[in-house]
């Protein structure tokens, strides 16, 4: 590129501050939108950041077309429109024919955002070209759940079929070991498909990626190796870079190809170490908010994916030469977590101070950390001023919606189940009820 644009980058999240920073040190000037009354902004005070813009709420799609719209045409300097997060992604997916005369827009087609966000398009997608996934079955209404879950058998992970949604209050999906543990989605929705899928052991890899019509141009793996939750779902805490493992790389390009993808993306997979066995999860079809790995591993996924976007003739070799065995901590992330743990009133002592030693061992263990740079520390700092508040005033427990009481009860009728207080109790056959 002969001169450096400026870029209007819509959503501020942890990612956003990994752009920014890739972007402003190539010489970008970048203009962050954000929502108005967002709580948690990652990139307003990184020092590589022009400017702010203050746009109306994602929810609010007409206010919000309208002042995209009116921002644009006021702003003949700005060039690209880089929309970052899975909420971002979606809803430009979803307007696209509203923006096709403004600026272009660096993300992957809107058809292709689409597929991607639908999980059992996604699963009947990898089954067709033989990409290891594990047995699933999709429901539409929340009262067929016990008997998709007869058919795909126990373990079983339940989440919502599309994306970006909210599943339960603090988790994407609930692993179902048996029917008691329907009793621990406090707020499973009464309106959402839902996709039941076998439970399968493994590490998450994340398949990191820039394309373009369909050829795998960049390619980065890393390792999950802790996330916010104990059973493995939710977001990475604690990762390490790996070595690309051939059958992932391939899956994933197989993927690519058949999507005809271009763009950035991450392909996610659970990965059996000993076995070398692998099942597909789902392709997030946007900047992960695991990029900051790959950027301190010296493979700069932002700048990488607008230099393929915006020039004809780049990268036609394939990209992977990267730092192997670079751990990666999100330090702010795990001592939330790990104080609500502790604040929590149930829990032995010895749990209480395990779930501290965990963050001090990953913190020790890691060479890099997720949001904080010497050289732009004022986005953490600022962070951090406000963590005390947010893990005191956060609810520990949320009460149950009225949509999973409704399921607990259609629940009850079908596995013979009683309903207490919007939770499954199991009858005890010897107190005959």
């Amino acid at each position: 590129m002969e001169s450096q644009p400026t870029i209007l980058t819509i959503g501020d999240y942890k990612e956003t501050l990994i752009v920014v920073r890739s972007l402003g040190r190539a010489g970008c000037k970048l203009v962050v939108g954000e929502q108005s009354g967002q709580v948690i902004a990652y990139a307003r005070h990184s020092r590589y950041v022009s400017e702010i813009w203050v746009h109306p709420d994602f929810d609010r799609e007409e206010q919000l077309i309208q002042a995209i719209e009116t921002f644009l045409k006021s702003r003949a300097d700005i060039q690209y429109v880089l929309p970052i997060g899975e909420i971002p992604i979606s809803y430009f997916a979803r307007h696209c024919f509203e923006f096709r005369e403004l600026r272009p827009f660096l993300m992957p087609s809107a058809d292709v955002v689409i597929r991607c966000q639908d999980k059992i398009q996604m699963y009947d997608c990898a089954v067709r070209l033989g990409v290891p996934t594990a047995a699933y079955t999709n429901v539409s209404y929340p009262r067929d759940l016990p008997a998709a879950t007869e058919r795909v058998g126990f373990p079983c992970v339940i989440k919502p079929r599309h994306s970006p949604k909210a599943f339960m209050e603090d988790q994407k999906a609930l692993i179902c070991k048996s029917v008691r543990d329907f009793s621990e989605s406090r707020s499973l929705p009464g309106y959402c498909p839902i996709v039941v899928q076998k439970f399968v052991t493994g590490n998450r890899r994340n398949c990191h990626f820039i394309a373009k019509h369909g050829h795998i141009l960049a390619y980065f793996e890393q390792k999950v190796l802790r996330t916010d939750h104990a059973e493995g779902t939710g977001r990475g805490i604690h990762s390490v870079s790996v070595a690309p493992t051939p059958g992932l790389f391939g899956n994933t390009a197989t993927l690519a190809e058949d999507l005809r993808y271009s763009g950035v993306g991450t392909a996610q997979f659970l990965f059996e170490e000993d076995t070398q066995e692998a099942h597909f999860l789902e392709i997030n079809p946007r900047f992960d908010s695991t990029i900051a790995l790959p950027y301190q591993c010296g493979f700069d996924i932002p700048f990488m994916t607008l230099q393929i976007s915006v020039e004809a003739n780049v990268h036609t070799g394939l990209e992977w030469n990267y730092v192997i065995g670079k751990r990666i901590h999100w330090l702010l992330k795990d001592i939330f977590t790990a104080g609500r743990r502790v604040l929590h009133p149930g829990g032995s002592f010895r749990y209480k101070l395990g779930c501290v030693g965990q963050v001090l061992k990953s913190w020790w263990n890691s060479s890099c950390h997720m949001t904080f740079e010497w050289s732009d520390p004022m986005p953490t700092l600022r962070l951090c001023m406000r963590l005390p508040r947010v893990v005191a005033l956060r609810p520990i427990v949320t009460a149950p919606r009225p949509a999973f009481s409704r399921l607990i009860a259609r629940c009850s009728r079908r596995i013979s189940l009683r309903s207490k207080n919007g939770c499954l109790v199991v009858r005890d056959p010897a107190k005959g009820g």
